[in-house]
């Protein structure tokens, strides 16, 4: 079995875990937690960015 198709079942295995799970307990968001957690989303993806292009441009 090609490496591509392990990964993907892998993947789809983790997914469905983790649907079954976050449905079978839902959790309410308040509007404090939810800008807490944008906050915090609006400040790590761009670090990730820069961290990505930082490692392709020096070519790791």
């Amino acid at each position: 079995m090609p490496p591509i198709v392990t990964i993907l079942i892998v993947l789809a295995l983790a997914i469905l875990v983790v649907v079954k799970i976050t449905s079978a307990n839902p959790t309410n968001l308040s509007d404090e937690q939810a800008a807490k957690y944008s906050k915090w989303i609006r400040i790590l993806v761009p670090v990730a960015l820069i961290g990505v292009a930082i490692k392709y441009f020096i070519g790791g």
